[in-house]
């Protein structure tokens, strides 16, 4: 028994630190600001006739990790959106107007578009008045 529950132990321990941060973790983010990137990311989806994502506090911390280091989601096999805006607007519009937009970038619209994700999270900062959105789904879009 005792030698079972060190060979457990010593796989815990050899697991990478930066995963068990962004999947332990609990959203950070406010109900009001997943259900604005929920609703935004589905009404675009609805448009093509694609079933709903699910908000996923994991992939939204992987998101920040992503910031911090960038590489994280793809290391995972998780596609990724970034989008900046200059900020002052009210924050809800802001990110209303921000989803209305990146329908014109293609390469944006087809992450959201992707057919095979099912769940995503987001993580937000403002950075020297730069308002920075990284958005990660759970399958990779290689574009």
């Amino acid at each position: 028994m005792r030698l079972m529950l060190t060979i457990v132990l010593f796989n815990i321990g050899a697991l990478d630190a930066e995963a068990l941060t962004w999947r332990n973790a609990k959203c950070t983010t406010s109900q009001k600001t997943r259900q604005i990137y929920t609703d935004a990311h589905n009404n675009l989806r609805q448009r093509q006739g694609l079933p709903k994502l699910v908000y996923d506090c994991a992939l939204e911390n992987l998101a920040a990790a992503e910031r911090a280091i960038p590489g994280t989601a793809k290391k995972h096999g998780y596609s990724k959106l970034e989008f900046f805006r200059e900020s002052g607007r009210d924050h809800s519009e802001l990110l209303r107007c921000s989803f209305q937009q990146l329908k014109g970038d293609a390469n944006a619209f087809r992450k959201i578009m992707n057919h095979i994700a099912t769940r995503f999270g987001c993580s937000e900062a403002v950075v020297a008045g730069v308002f920075d959105v990284i958005c990660i789904y759970n399958k990779r879009l290689d574009l």
